[in-house]
């Protein structure tokens, strides 16, 4: 085959051909344009039977014959390589690009290096073999090179059987630009760690051996988007010191999903991932740092983790959605997590969003400015579950709820300015909170679960006694509703005068007397309200309000 622009065409002898190619094929070219042309077997016995593939994959070092090749003429052209064993036994760069039938295997020898610095064409099956090196370097001349590289060039298996964990890290260390996985089940015995991009095919599964093996280490992060495989089997699926953006398939059967390590040095970082399910999982994201930080400019803030669904209804495993974790503290606050559904029916000591003792101690130490939303359904938690577990404050959850929650449930450590924001009314009928008939915020904590109100959708209760029409009586609640130095505004449903034909009263005044802005060092808001019966009301019925807290931001 031949391809050329102008008249201008080079003709080599068979001797020409002998001296300087011995080899696969030989390359014609022209100004701009190139060809390659199999000389065996077409050519065998007819022009020059010396140049056959066998000759080549014999040699017992194939450098000095790809070494002629790669520099024949100028930079453009292909190498041809049919099946067979290549033996590398000095460094050895490629600068033309690689066509490869399946078979070519290239084996270089202890501490000699293949660099590949073009375009490469082989099947998903073993290309590499030998104990020496073999990385991919600058593009050549002719191209812009972003090499994907495949972790079955390295020989992983892919069977689910042969351990290819030291396969897949030859793979990483060879500083591609992007490793790629195969719709294939790749078992590893130790921790990978991942040292360029990540591309999946569709069905690529990462499978450790328990709570022993790390899945994806990633010690510095990493840059551009990562499409992972589906990990399965570690006791940490994915772990990162660094910053990221990834998508993942699932993560099933191993202790944490996604581990954030801080070194402890300095700086900061934060990371992007979204998983489309964690099923038995026994935490789904845990932040920790690995000393103790030698300032306080260290942070692992702005993240943000969407899972789609968190289920650990058959194993009961799940300990926490987020964790974070002890001994060392450092700068925590603003990061965000999302889960569609949440599938948590544990037997004990279950909860949403945990901070550990030793990095939140106390109401003057908290965890600050956490998100954590439940957007399409948290289905019903055991008993002994808690929606925060540790000294928190400004910290959100929005929650789906799909059965009531109870007051241990939503109980919460001295605490404050944390919201909770209920989707479903329905779900949370059976809190009620009963409203003080003086200012005292600790007869009012004595009467509502020992703490301030912390939902955003609540029952109030008004004491039990007769009422004469027109009656006006004053009542008191506490509240710990704000975000970001801003407190919620309350109201009631009907509130603005409007008498209820169900309970029989008007709400006609609602003062919140903690002032206009969220006060450094506070604790519990407190708010006044006016009731006026609309009718008589005997000593025996039950007059409930609807009350409900606004967005932050008013006044």
């Amino acid at each position: 085959m031949l391809w050329f622009r102008s008249l201008s065409l080079v003709v080599l002898s068979a001797a020409a051909l002998q001296s300087h190619v011995a080899p696969v094929h030989a390359i014609i070219t022209t100004d701009q344009y190139f060809s390659y042309t199999n000389l065996f077997p077409k050519f065998s016995g007819v022009l020059c039977p010396e140049l056959s593939l066998a000759s080549l994959t014999s040699q017992p070092d194939v450098v000095p014959s790809l070494t002629k090749l790669n520099d024949f003429f100028d930079p453009s052209g292909i190498l041809f390589l049919g099946s067979g064993t290549y033996r590398v036994k000095q460094n050895l760069k490629l600068t033309k690009t690689i066509y490869a039938e399946a078979g070519a295997v290239f084996e270089v020898a202890s501490g000699v290096t293949l660099t590949i610095s073009a375009a490469v064409s082989h099947p998903d099956t073993t290309f590499f073999t030998g104990p020496g090196t073999v990385q991919w370097g600058p593009a050549g001349p002719e191209f812009n090179l972003n090499p994907v590289v495949p972790v079955d060039w390295f020989g992983a298996k892919g069977d689910g059987v042969t351990d290819d964990a030291a396969a897949i890290q030859r793979a990483f260390d060879s500083a591609p630009s992007t490793v790629r996985f195969a719709a294939k089940v790749y078992r590893i015995t130790r921790a990978v760690t991942v040292k360029a991009g990540v591309f999946s095919d569709k069905g690529a599964v990462l499978q450790g051996l328990g709570s022993s093996v790390t899945g994806l280490l990633f010690p510095n992060g990493a840059s551009g988007q990562l499409q992972l495989p589906t990990l399965k089997g570690f006791g940490r699926a994915l772990q990162t010191s660094g910053g990221l953006t990834a998508s993942i398939p699932s993560i099933s059967s191993s202790g944490v999903g996604i581990y954030v390590l801080h070194p402890g040095t300095s700086g900061g970082f934060g990371i992007r991932v979204d998983v489309s399910s964690m099923a038995k999982v026994g935490r789904a994201v845990v932040f920790k740092s690995a000393a103790a930080p030698v300032n306080w400019n260290l942070y692992l803030q702005g993240s943000a983790i969407r899972v789609g669904l968190f289920d650990d209804m058959s194993t009961k495993v799940a300990k926490a959605l987020v964790h974070f974790e002890g001994p060392y503290r450092i700068g925590w606050d603003s990061n965000h997590f999302e889960f569609g559904e949440v599938r948590a029916s544990v037997a004990s000591g279950f909860a949403l969003l945990r901070c550990d003792p030793s990095v939140c101690s106390s109401d003057s130490n908290p965890l600050p400015k956490i998100n954590l939303f439940v957007t399409k359904a948290l289905q019903p938690l055991s008993a002994d579950s808690k929606l925060l577990d540790g000294y928190m404050t400004d910290c959100e959850l929005r929650l789906r709820l799909t059965a009531p929650l109870t007051p241990a449930q939503t109980a919460t450590q001295n605490v404050f300015s944390n919201s909770f924001i209920f989707y479903d009314p329905s779900a949370i009928g059976s809190r009620v909170y009963k409203p003080v008939t003086t200012p005292d915020i600790t007869l009012f904590k004595q009467q509502n679960f020992g703490q301030p109100v912390h939902a955003t959708r609540f029952n109030l209760q008004l004491p039990q006694q007769a009422w004469k029409q027109g009656d006006r009586k004053m009542f008191y609640l506490y509240h710990q509703l704000a975000q970001n130095k801003k407190l919620y505004y309350i109201t009631e449903a009907r509130y603005g005068g409007m008498c209820n034909s169900v309970t029989g009263v008007a709400v006609t005044s609602m003062i919140d007397n903690s002032g206009t802005a969220w006060k450094p060092g506070s604790r519990d808001y407190e708010v006044m309200i006016e009731v006026m019966a609309c009718r008589s009301i005997a000593a025996t019925d039950v007059v409930k309000l609807v009350i409900l807290a606004g967005s932050p931001g008013w006044p």
